[in-house]
């Protein structure tokens, strides 16, 4: 059935209509870093190179053990009140937040309204 829908979507649009959904997504994973970046109690990885972004609360009053420790709580609270849809990773002993881009109607106004959930509750 998946098959169906992307070969009418080629169809439709050319090859064209993949390249720049990719493009979108890119240029929309790149306004949230930036957005990130804006908060100061939020540490983004790396700039994305892709749809992908890794992120995490920080604060320099916590040990390593305990920022890794609320992000994982700080997951946890924001899968269970189901407002987003994040996942986690583990990179040279550090957690972070992990977030994939994949809807092209995602706007600032999604990216901003997350990174206010994480450092409200990373505050907590």
């Amino acid at each position: 059935m998946m098959a169906l829908k992307v070969i009418s979507i080629y169809l439709k649009g050319g090859a064209e209509i993949f390249e720049k959904n990719v493009d979108l997504l890119y240029d929309k994973a790149r306004k949230f870093a930036r957005i990130i970046q804006a908060h100061p109690n939020i540490e983004l990885l790396i700039q994305p190179e892709s749809n992908i972004l890794c992120y995490r609360f920080y604060s320099s009053k916590l040990s390593e053990h305990e920022i890794n420790e609320c992000n994982r709580y700080i997951r946890h609270r924001i899968l269970t009140e189901n407002q987003f849809y994040i996942v986690q990773t583990i990179i040279d002993g550090k957690q972070f937040l992990r977030s994939s881009i994949m809807n092209p109607f995602s706007t600032s106004k999604h990216f901003e309204n997350l990174m206010i959930t994480v450092d409200k509750i990373g505050n907590e």
